[in-house]
C-alpha cells in the first residue's frame, strides 16, 4: 500500500491541488480533503471489485496510457487533459461503480465541502491518476491483485481507511487533521462497502 501511496503523491503535488482550488473556485482545504477521501475511497472500491473483467481491462487500459498520464498531470488539474486520458479515467470509474458513482461523488462532496459539481470534476481528475498508478504496479510485478482484493474482503475496510486516511492527511494536509482525515477515511470505505452490498 505505501507504494501506491508514494507513486501517487509524486504525481499529485500541492501545486496541483492549487491548480484545482482556481479551477474550481473552492478552497484548498476542501480540495486536499476531497482528494484524501477519494484515494481510500477508489482503492476500496478495486478492493470490492478488482476481480471482475471490466475493473481489470480498464487497469490494462489506464497501465499502458502511465507516462501519458504522468506528462499530463498538471492539465489534468486545470482541466486540460487531453480526451483520450479523460475517457480512461471515466472508464475506470465506470467500471467500480457504475450507475452508483453519483452516490460516490456525493459522499465525497458532503464530506469535504466541494460543491457536487466540483466533486464530480475532481473525482476525473484524480481517477486516470490512481488507475495509472495501480496497473502499471500491476503490470510491471510490483503489486499483487489478490493481496490487495484480500485487504477489501477481510472485514477491516474501516481498518483500512484510517489506515490509509492518516497517511494521506501527512501527504496532502496537516497532521493535527489526522483524526477527522482518518474518520473520513473510515467513513468513505464503509460507504464504499454499502455500494457493493
Amino acid at each position: 500500500m505505501t507504494q501506491i501511496l508514494d507513486s501517487i503523491k509524486g504525481m499529485i503535488t500541492p501545486e496541483m491541488i492549487q491548480q484545482a482550488s482556481a479551477f474550481f473556485g473552492e478552497d484548498s482545504s476542501k480540495v486536499s480533503s476531497g482528494i484524501k477521501s477519494m484515494i481510500p475511497g477508489i482503492l476500496g472500491g478495486i478492493m470490492k471489485k478488482g476481480d471482475s473483467p471490466e475493473v481489470q481491462s480498464a487497469l490494462k487500459q489506464a497501465a499502458d496510457q502511465h507516462q501519458e498520464v504522468q506528462s499530463q498531470t498538471a492539465d489534468l488539474f486545470n482541466g486540460q487533459a487531453n480526451p483520450q486520458v479523460q475517457n480512461m479515467g471515466n472508464n475506470f470509474l465506470n467500471s467500480l461503480f457504475g450507475s452508483k458513482l453519483g452516490d460516490f461523488t456525493s459522499a465525497i462532496s458532503k464530506d469535504s465541502g466541494m460543491s457536487q459539481n466540483s466533486s464530480n470534476k475532481l473525482v476525473s481528475m484524480v481517477a486516470p491518476i490512481i488507475a495509472s498508478v495501480i496497473g502499471k504496479l500491476l503490470a510491471s510485478g510490483k503489486l499483487n491483485l489478490s493481496s490487495l482484493l484480500g485487504g477489501g474482503n477481510s472485514g477491516n475496510g474501516g481498518g483500512i481507511g484510517s489506515m490509509l486516511s492518516g497517511a494521506l492527511s501527512g501527504m496532502f494536509g496537516h497532521h493535527d487533521q489526522e483524526k477527522e482525515t482518518a474518520d473520513t477515511g473510515s467513513n468513505v470505505m464503509d460507504m464504499v462497502k454499502g455500494l457493493f452490498k
